[in-house]
């Protein structure tokens, strides 16, 4: 006679859910269902567990197409800025063979035969092949850029976190970086610096490996080429290993590799070795260069220059979003882009003060240091709010994921779970509407600061447009040479900056 096994104990279930329920992975992305336990009991037999709607993941697919579609289109206008100008006639005379990297400065008439440092030579020279006449082709190359600079940074986000917060957290940035969306070299900074976080954050990372140090010091070599905001590739990595050496030897609490990297929002740094052989790979990249040591040459909206306090214009050029003329004026700081770079400063003192306090997720020195860093830096020149923003992107996303990860889903009826739930799809929700709305309020240019000229709005539209009267003024010193009336020593003063920018490109090549 064969006996059967007795049949199990009930059992106790596990703290807080329901007898037989399996308790929802906090590491899940929101949107993944939560699948019923061998043996879980029937709706009749015992309420289950809530879980997130299967939506999520389309909606927030979609809300990322928007946000690339809204970079892209705020940073779709016509180029009126006059120092594109001199860019594009030093492309020209690249080449026109007229003029070499590390070369005298072929447009100087105060200082004729001095070393010329043009950061931005490479920049030039791809600007001139794609500039066509129109600048139709340039415009849309740089919108593409702009883009691209911010879905790399959403493409940072780990797979078992949720793609909303860094949607949302992308699409602030973006309108705090668009009053800088001009066409200037500084937009490939941009996608540089998106392009050494992704490295940071989401390249696989192994011990006494090459690999990583190699890829910064082929970014940063490009990058020296490119612009003169190339040094914040390297201010990032030493702040990163500023912070981690607070942490080890301050705090006492190395990070040390434990479980999957995948399990946290921005997984691991590379250790402080690594970070610091990819530095100094890195600064030597640098140098490698047509201006050697010369290269570390600081913006002049950092450094700024003797006597520019008569000159309005470049005054402009020194603005600090803390000085009075900034904070109270519609056409700079005084409207939505404003707003926005002050959410994301608050959102991230909010994020890591609170997840210090709580204890929740893993608040890292390392990414304190590098968004109080860039902060600082954004604080003491308009021009390094973009910088800030997309530092300020993932650290502030990943801090929200891990919130999100600590929310536990259990029965309809548990008003906690009704809360996050109605709150996670409103939320969505609204995302979709609001993102949408800016980039239909982006075609008329209402995203941007307000223009004095309404014919300067920055409407979406692709070309290169200069000023009618710097064109008749330019063309007519070109004549002048041409006739002779003007001889070779006659070399006049020009006291405009932008009727200097348009006769370097309209003079004879």
């Amino acid at each position: 006679m064969k006996l059967s096994a007795p049949p199990p104990p009930p059992s106790d279930g596990a703290p807080g859910t329901p007898d037989g329920q399996p308790k929802p992975d906090p590491t899940a992305a929101p949107g993944t269902p939560v699948a019923d336990a061998p043996g879980s009991p029937s709706p009749a037999t015992g309420p289950k567990l809530a879980a997130w709607p299967a939506w999520y993941s389309g909606v927030d697919s979609a809300l990322v197409g928007l946000v690339v579609a809204f970079a892209f289109v705020a940073a779709s206008f016509v180029a009126r800025n006059s120092d594109m100008w001199i860019h594009l006639a030093a492309g020209k005379r690249l080449f026109a063979g007229e003029y070499f990297p590390g070369g005298s400065d072929p447009f100087s008439y105060a200082a004729e035969g001095r070393t010329w440092v043009n950061h931005s030579w490479l920049t030039d020279a791809v600007a001139y092949l794609l500039y066509g006449g129109t600048g139709k082709v340039l415009v849309g190359a740089k919108a593409v850029v702009v883009a691209l600079a911010f879905a790399t940074l959403i493409a940072i986000r780990r797979p078992k976190f949720a793609l909303w917060p860094w949607a949302a957290c992308a699409c602030v940035g973006v309108l705090a970086a668009a009053p800088q969306f001009t066409l200037r070299p500084l937009v490939v900074s941009m996608l540089l610096l998106a392009d050494t976080l992704y490295l940071l954050f989401r390249m696989p990372q192994k011990k006494d490996s090459w690999r990583f140090p190699g890829a910064i010091g082929v970014t940063f070599w490009v990058w020296a080429n490119c612009d003169q905001w190339f040094f914040v590739g390297p201010l990032a990595l030493a702040l990163l290993i500023l912070g981690d050496l607070v942490q080890k030897y301050g705090f006492n609490t190395p990070d040390e590799p434990l479980g999957d990297p995948d399990a946290e929002p921005l997984g691991r740094l590379p250790d402080t070795a690594t970070l610091a052989k990819a530095l100094g790979i890195g600064l030597l990249a640098c140098m490698l260069t047509p201006h050697h040591i010369r290269i570390w040459e600081l913006p002049f909206e950092m450094t700024g220059a003797s006597g520019v306090e008569a000159d309005p214009r470049l005054r402009q050029m020194l603005l600090a979003p803390h000085d009075n003329l900034y904070l109270n004026n519609a056409s700079l700081g005084y409207n939505a882009n404003g707003l926005a770079y002050a959410i994301l400063f608050v959102a991230g003192a909010a994020a890591f003060g609170v997840g210090s306090v709580l204890g929740v997720g893993r608040v890292r020195i390392a990414h304190v240091a590098l968004w109080l860093g860039f902060g600082v830096l954004s604080l003491l020149s308009v021009y390094a709010i973009p910088f800030f923003a997309l530092v300020a992107v993932p650290l502030v996303a990943a801090q929200l994921n891990a919130f999100s990860a600590n929310a536990e889903l259990k029965t309809w009826g548990d008003r906690r779970t009704r809360l996050l739930l109605i709150g996670s799809s409103g939320g969505r929700v609204l995302s979709v509407v609001a993102i949408s709305v800016l980039c239909v309020l982006a075609y008329p240019g209402w995203v941007h600061p307000d223009t004095p000229v309404a014919a300067y709005a920055r409407r979406v539209a692709w070309a290169v447009e200069p000023e009618p009267g710097m064109v008749q003024a330019a063309e007519q010193l070109q004549q002048w040479h041409t006739a002779g009336t003007l001889g070779a020593d006659a070399r006049g003063f020009i006291t405009n900056t932008d009727l200097a920018n348009y006769a370097a490109w309209y003079a004879p090549a």
